[in-house]
């Protein structure tokens, strides 16, 4: 369930939950949250006004991350936003009614499918904002190849970031090993789990052409 045993009783009722998942509670402190909420000790400048903040909820085992965050709803009542991570397992927020949910990174198959489930009723939104490093996995082939009216994505590339200036594009494109380079800064997956030799695939391939028949031909196979 979402709605943590914390939360102060007494409170207006919740009229919207919403669930925010991430694979790392650091790096979800020092990035989705401070983005929502702001940096401890600032709390309220952030996205979420500090006005608009009734109680934030703090998570076990990391200092500072929180568990869930009460916001006030423009009705009068409050609306509540779970954070969880992705090592919690699908089985935390079965039977949930959610109004939204936001994967942050690429998530397990069966916590995602468990997000579409937990948002049926109401066909309300589920967001997945990720790097495919992981290659042409069951997430990226569900958005790249399985076409369904229900589904829209969003390719960023490094070019779409308008606070970069152009030295410092250039310079972060620098920084990448040549065969993530793809995925980070056009967005496209990386071939397989990991290749063997990092080069980029460009550097390997010609345009098609004809080939004298007399040429000898190998033939090859990679199982996986």
């Amino acid at each position: 369930m979402i709605g943590p045993s914390s939360v102060t009783t007494g409170l207006p009722a919740i009229l919207k939950k919403s669930l925010i998942f991430h694979c790392d509670g650091f790096d979800f402190l020092h990035t989705v949250q401070k983005v929502l909420v702001g940096r401890t000790g600032q709390e309220g400048s952030g996205a979420i006004p500090k006005d608009a903040i009734v109680e934030l909820v703090s998570a076990r085992g990391i200092p500072e991350l929180l568990d869930a965050i009460r916001v006030k709803h423009v009705s009068g009542g409050t609306s509540l936003i779970g954070l969880k991570s992705y090592a919690t397992g699908r089985e935390k927020f079965q039977g949930e009614t959610l109004d939204w949910v936001w994967f942050d990174e690429e998530p397990p198959a069966d916590i995602y499918t468990e997000g579409l489930t937990r948002t049926n009723v109401g066909a309300n939104p589920v967001w997945v904002t990720f790097t495919p490093l992981q290659g042409v996995s069951t997430m990226v082939k569900r958005f790249l190849h399985d076409q369904s009216a229900d589904r829209h994505r969003t390719i960023m590339t490094i070019d779409d970031v308008e606070h970069y200036s152009d030295d410092e594009k250039r310079t972060i494109i620098a920084s990448y090993p040549a065969h993530e380079a793809e995925a980070r800064v056009k967005g496209i997956p990386v071939l397989g789990s990991g290749r063997v030799f990092p080069v980029a695939e460009e550097t390997l391939t010609i345009e098609q052409r004809d080939f004298p028949s007399h040429w000898p031909r190998i033939g090859g196979m990679d199982f996986g």
